[in-house]
């Protein structure tokens, strides 16, 4: 978990590397999926960012 010194909110972080055996369809399908969602029960996807080895994915971790 980690928070934002931009606005203070905390982010759970999810790693996913990229030579785990993850079909890369999925992952992007359920970015977008996660992305589309709001829901007060549901866990905001914040940001995605793409290095050589991963995906990192901010979701945001406010209490509702």
């Amino acid at each position: 978990m980690c928070r934002s010194l931009i606005d203070n909110d905390y982010y759970a972080i999810k790693r996913i590397r990229k030579n785990q055996k993850i079909n890369p369809n999925f992952l992007m399908e359920e970015i977008s999926i996660m992305h589309e969602l709001e829901h007060p029960n549901i866990l905001k996807l914040y940001k995605v960012f793409e290095t050589n080895s991963n995906f990192i994915k901010f979701i945001n971790f406010r209490a509702y």
